[in-house]
């Protein structure tokens, strides 16, 4: 194994590279996220009041009897979607109350790993869309799960819809509804999910969560590039990758996150990694564990939530956050890509947004062949899952390239792997070396941008399923003088004067009789 990284002063010290589209037969690693998918029952009994008694029990009997649906698609009025919890035929005729900055929906959540606990409150305050005419949506119950539901109708008494909403809200949280931009999360209380509500256009009366426009041109794009476009900006699969982190997107939509949320997300870890470098699980601890699953929406079931005790449990958090913050960047230029007022294909319009020319190379091809030698022959001997190229790209990134520094020597091309769902933000933004409210975990030779000579090593981070398309990276980097280590070593970002890189001997690496100069 031998890992690269740029060091701190060189943040993109990889150029224009290749791409290779690979298909991973890997034993072990596939996993069913399916779940049940059962209709609401359509009964005009339910439309005006629907009301049990309210006791937050989480218990199988009360919230298993129906599993929410892993996928569903909304209709999106206004800001934000009525719950699709609500019966279809009543949710069709209502929207959630907007106003002047204020939009009357809140999802709430609290999580508490000592009892098992793992809950959502939601409320909602809707509006008849033909008539003076509004009620109250409440449903609670444990993470994944339908759980119980309360409607109450108030005729055109918006004041008291109101009032019983902030009342509620005030009950679940301790803040006041009109307070709530300096939310203070209160002990054993819900603390409220962030969410980012979008400003409509004024002619779009409504949209739904995944659209799909008929372009007014066929794609000018290689359908091999179609492909990988497709491949890359598939909103299915990024739910489906974070879904297998056990995220749960229904209490915070993929295209509502934040960077904020993200953010903190990342502060609660860090508080969980001194834990556990001091090897302190005490209530401070035990807060924090809190504190992150009630920031980032997890969906366990009926388990228990999993106390973060170790530097592995750790790292899988980590790697949920890129996904995310990669999947919140993803989405954000998709969104500006997929509302540009022009002709072009949709697919032609995301991918001109990444400002990056990929071009297929041909079987056959010289420089497709050495890729195709150097992938074969560059596989750990303990890496126990075999790689089949299905397509190789050539990638320029004019941007990356103007930066990239000319005067550093010793260059190699190297491997990254990281998940599909990662791919469009890093041909968009480039890598980026992890921000300082990361922590360190993970990160064997401190934070940096890791590179492999070795291509199952890097195959190993793209996590894929069996018989599944990942996505390698080959770069171009400029090593320069590196610092070498036989050890790991949380610190190596710190360069010495005149280093360029650092340089993490492994057991295994290539024959360097096999090098060949391009």
């Amino acid at each position: 194994m031998m890992l690269r990284r740029s060091s701190r002063r060189n943040r993109k010290a990889a150029d224009g590279g290749v791409l290779a589209e690979v298909s991973e037969n890997k034993p072990g690693l596939a996993r069913d996220s399916s779940s049940s998918k059962e209709g609401v029952p359509s009964k005009k009994s339910r439309i005006e009041n629907i009301k049990t008694e309210e006791k937050e029990d989480e218990s199988p009997r009360v919230t298993s009897s129906r599993k929410r649906s892993d996928r569903v698609v909304v209709v999106v009025k206004g800001q934000v979607a009525v719950d699709h919890e609500l019966d279809e035929q009543f949710r069709s005729g209502v929207h959630v109350l907007s106003e002047v900055n204020n939009v009357w929906d809140v999802m709430l959540n609290q999580t508490n790993i000592s009892a098992n606990s793992n809950k959502f409150y939601l409320i909602q305050l809707l509006k008849s869309d033909s008539q003076d005419k509004y009620w109250t949506w409440m449903r609670w119950g444990r993470v994944g799960y339908r759980g119980q539901s309360n409607l109450t109708c108030y005729d055109n008494r918006l004041d008291e819809a109101k009032q019983a909403f902030c009342d509620k809200f005030l009950a679940k949280t301790a803040n006041h509804w009109s307070e709530r931009a300096s939310f203070e999360a209160a002990p054993r209380k819900y603390a409220m999910v962030e969410t980012k509500f979008e400003v409509p256009a004024k002619d779009e009366e409504c949209d739904t969560k995944y659209v799909k426009r008929e372009p007014l041109e066929e794609s000018k794009l290689d359908r091999r590039v179609q492909s990988l476009m497709g491949l890359i900006t598939n909103l299915h699969k990024m739910e489906e990758d974070v879904m297998e982190l056990e995220y749960d997107f229904s209490k915070s939509p993929l295209g509502n996150l934040t960077a904020k949320q993200i953010k903190d997300g990342y502060a609660c870890l860090k508080e969980i990694e001194n834990a556990i470098n001091k090897n302190a699980f005490g209530a401070t601890y035990r807060e924090s564990v809190n504190k992150y699953y009630t920031c980032i929406p997890h969906d366990f079931g009926f388990r228990p939530p999993p106390f973060i005790k170790t530097k592995e449990e750790l790292e899988k958090e980590l790697v949920l956050l890129e996904a995310l913050k990669n999947i919140q960047l993803s989405y954000k230029i998709l969104r500006s890509a997929r509302e540009k007022d022009d002709r072009r294909a949709q697919v032609d319009r995301f991918y001109a947004q990444m400002d990056c020319q990929v071009r297929p190379l041909e079987r056959g091809n010289e420089e497709f062949e050495i890729v195709s030698k150097y992938l074969t022959g560059s596989h750990g001997m303990t890496h126990m899952f075999t790689m089949e190229i299905v397509n190789i790209y050539s990638v320029f990134k004019p941007s990356e390239h103007a930066r990239f520094k000319d005067r550093i020597g010793n260059r190699m091309l190297l491997w990254h792997g990281s998940r599909v769902s990662n791919f469009y933000n890093i041909l968009s933004h480039g890598l980026r070396i992890a921000p300082p409210e990361v922590p360190l975990t993970g990160f064997m030779f401190g934070k940096g941008v890791y590179f492999a000579d070795v291509a199952s090593k890097s195959g190993n981070y793209c996590y894929p399923s069996k018989g599944k398309c990942a996505l390698l990276m080959l770069s171009e980097v400029a090593l320069g003088d590196p610092e070498v280590y036989r050890d790991a070593d949380y610190n190596a970002d710190e360069l010495a004067s005149g280093k360029s890189s650092t340089f993490g001997v492994g057991k295994y690496r290539p024959n360097e009789k096999n090098y060949v100069t391009l």
